[in-house]
């Protein structure tokens, strides 16, 4: 019995070991063990990182980014990367849902436990902000990055009192927001220039005279992609 106990003990001291080693970072390269969408499913089955989802079919508007569900990959935070995981993105609930069959779909209800989501060509991570996590696409990998939120509105139904008409109830698209992370600090939005300030402190002033010669309009995602290339090839942020 002892010797049992004993033996117990140290595979849970390995195993414990084991999880601090293979937790890591969506920046760096690490070995990933590859598995299919029969483990995904087994794996949600076994810790339960599922919940049913509530049918919109009688909503206007959609909260998804795209009703269709597409084959994508999802990598673990213990380095598991599962493959042709049929995801979609619900802007609204900031989940991401998979399917399961034609009549069953599932939503991932543990998003902590998730480093990278990745559909076409769009990759995803989940991160904290002002005490309050959600999904990020991932517009560029490197030390400083640019980021973006999806927003979706749900108007609610309106009865006719005589003078405005009756309105079903609604999904609005919302403006994207765009964020900058430096490192590994949490996500700072950007939409004007005042939030160069708070972004980068001390160095403000270079930063704004490099916005300046290069003529970056920070409203364009495409000169914000260009912004954040110029400082990770300089040497204003380390």
């Amino acid at each position: 019995m002892k010797k049992s106990i004993k033996k117990a003990l140290v595979q849970i001291v390995l195993s414990i070991s084991f999880i601090l080693i293979a937790v890591t970072t969506y920046g760096q390269r690490v070995m990933m063990e590859h598995r299919s969408f029969d483990d995904f499913l087994t794996n949600q089955e076994k810790s339960l990182l599922q919940r049913s989802i509530l049918k919109v079919s009688d909503i206007e508007g959609s909260p998804y980014l795209d009703k269709t569900f597409v084959k994508g990959s999802v990598i673990t935070r213990d380095s598991l990367q599962y493959q042709n995981v049929p995801l979609r993105y619900n802007i609204y609930n900031d989940e991401f849902e998979f399917k399961v069959n034609e009549e069953k779909y599932l939503v991932i209800s543990e998003p902590s436990s998730i480093l990278k989501i990745s559909i076409e060509d769009a990759a995803f991570i989940y991160l904290k902000k002002d005490n309050k996590y959600g999904y990020y696409q991932l517009l560029n990998d490197d030390k400083i990055k640019l980021l973006l939120r999806y927003n979706v509105k749900f108007r609610q139904a309106n009865v006719s009192n005589g003078i405005n008409q009756a309105r079903p109830p609604k999904f609005n698209r919302g403006s994207d927001t765009y964020y900058i992370q430096i490192g590994y600090n949490e996500p700072q939005q950007i939409k004007n220039k005042k939030d160069i300030d708070l972004i980068f402190g001390s160095k403000d002033n270079t930063i704004k005279e490099l916005i300046k010669k290069e003529r970056i309009d920070i409203r364009k995602e495409s000169d914000l992609l260009k912004f954040v290339k110029l400082l990770n090839t300089s040497d204003l942020i380390k």
